[in-house]
């Protein structure tokens, strides 16, 4: 934690804490990393990251093979109350998990990390199709 902070602060101090941004994974289990109690861990992390007023905290959701070791995820909702700036949630989605996703109180972005050939059409299309039903 320790670590996580300094450094935060250090590149904070050059280049204002409005243009930093944290990526976490607590779900992550790449070369059987593992806590006993990350909600604990991450609730700290982030209640202290929050004091700094960062551009974002990156958050990546669990994968299929983060579930299949730790046998859950933490999902992002558990630790909405404790960041109050922008939150970016990545890990698995789609426009289709994203469009379940739209509650604006959890997550501000959603970083779309699998998509198909024309995956981009696609979100382009719908938000094109958005844009054309808003007053302006």
């Amino acid at each position: 934690m320790r670590f996580l902070l300094e450094v935060t602060e250090a590149v904070s101090s050059v280049w204002g804490a409005n243009r930093v941004g944290i990526k976490l994974s607590p779900s992550n289990t790449l070369n059987d990393i593992h806590n006993t109690d990350p909600k604990a861990l991450f609730s700290y992390a982030i209640a202290a990251l929050n004091s700094f007023c960062l551009g974002y905290l990156h958050w990546m959701e669990a994968s299929d093979a983060d579930i299949r070791y730790a046998g859950k995820g933490i999902p992002v909702a558990d630790f909405r109350p404790f960041y109050s700036v922008t939150l970016i949630a990545n890990g698995g989605y789609g426009r289709e998990k994203g469009d379940e996703s739209d509650r604006p109180h959890l997550k501000e972005l959603i970083m779309v990390s699998s998509v198909r050939r024309d995956g981009i059409n696609r979100v382009c299309t719908k938000i094109n199709l958005w844009l054309a039903s808003c007053e302006l």
